[in-house]
């Protein structure tokens, strides 16, 4: 921990340190964890209901529009009705299935994604949960569907050997077949489901593949398509393998570096957490290649950024 000196004018003075959060209850901090993946889950839930309420609505009345033109043809036995009937049952089917595309302001997600992200920096802040972050996938069948971060407490005494920091990955209780608790607890550091989960998820979705069963070649082709064209998260976007255990991914875009930078003047500390962006590439990497991932640096250059991604083994 940084020390700052004293002035030293009458001999007394002592070097100065930050004090350490005093001590927290364990049950208390399990709740409070426990109520922000409750609410994050809310929130899921209240998006999906918002994309597809605009066409859920028509469907259903286009269907039930369709259904009486048959029933009324079939009575009257009119040909134009029977027509007409399978014409609005056809566009009811359609619409029903159609999901609509909404655009969200930036200000939006500007003004509520950093107050997300502080709230949760905030709270591993005070527990003592300000280490090096590390990026992994449990050995189970289950964990490889849900990443996982691991931030050490500011009193672990950990070398800077890595294989020292992988030691303590194996302090999460899980086995081949047991389910992989989201939040754990220890004097040496926290366990978390990974905030950016998602984007992972949404990635392996659009591409229907799941990056545990291709190989790093597989994504430095189909990431960019997809992060470009479909997304359009980024203008340009490349993973480069530098072949000594780093992984180099730099991302061209406006979104993804004001993203970074907001991230940047937030946090001093080398929890990059609440940055969705390079979260969700280092769980891709992670899951792509088998091993634990650490973000080593992150330059940022105008309208580029570039993160270094350095590779851990169990």
């Amino acid at each position: 921990m940084e020390q700052v000196g004293g002035g030293g004018n009458d001999g007394g003075d002592k070097p100065l340190s930050a004090s350490p959060p005093g001590p927290l209850d364990n049950s208390a901090l399990k709740a409070r964890l426990r109520q922000l993946e409750s609410e994050n889950l809310k929130l899921r839930k209240k998006l999906w209901r918002l994309q597809y309420r605009g066409t859920l609505g028509a469907g259903i009345v286009l269907l039930g529009a369709g259904a009486a033109c048959l029933l009324i043809s079939y009575l009257l036995s009119s040909s134009i009705l029977t027509f007409t009937g399978l014409g609005v049952t056809l566009w009811g089917i359609l619409i029903f299935y159609l999901s609509t595309s909404r655009h969200v302001p930036e200000e939006l997600i500007k003004s509520i994604f950093p107050s997300l992200g502080e709230s949760t920096r905030n709270l591993l802040k005070t527990m003592g949960y300000t280490g090096e972050l590390i990026f992994f996938h449990p050995r189970s069948f289950k964990g490889l569907g849900q990443g996982y971060i691991f931030i050490p407490h500011y009193v672990a005494k950990i070398d800077s050997e890595l294989n020292s920091k992988n030691s303590l990955l194996n302090l999460l209780p899980y086995n081949l077949e047991a389910e992989v608790p989201r939040i754990f607890l220890d004097p040496r550091g926290i366990f978390l489901a990974a905030p950016c989960q998602g984007l992972v998820d949404l990635f392996e979705e659009k591409l229907n593949v799941n990056f545990a069963m291709v190989d790093l070649s597989y994504i430095q082709k189909t990431l960019p398509s997809l992060m470009i064209e479909q997304l359009k998260l980024a203008d340009e976007f490349t993973i480069e393998d530098k072949s000594d255990g780093t992984y180099e991914v730099t991302v061209v875009g406006a979104l993804c570096v004001r993203r970074s930078e907001m991230v940047g003047k937030q946090n001093q500390s080398n929890n990059h957490s609440d940055c969705p962006f390079c979260g969700a590439n280092a769980l891709v990497i992670s899951k792509v290649i088998g091993s634990p991932i650490t973000i080593k640096e992150i330059n940022v250059t105008g309208q580029t950024i570039r993160t270094l991604y350095q590779k851990l083994s169990f």
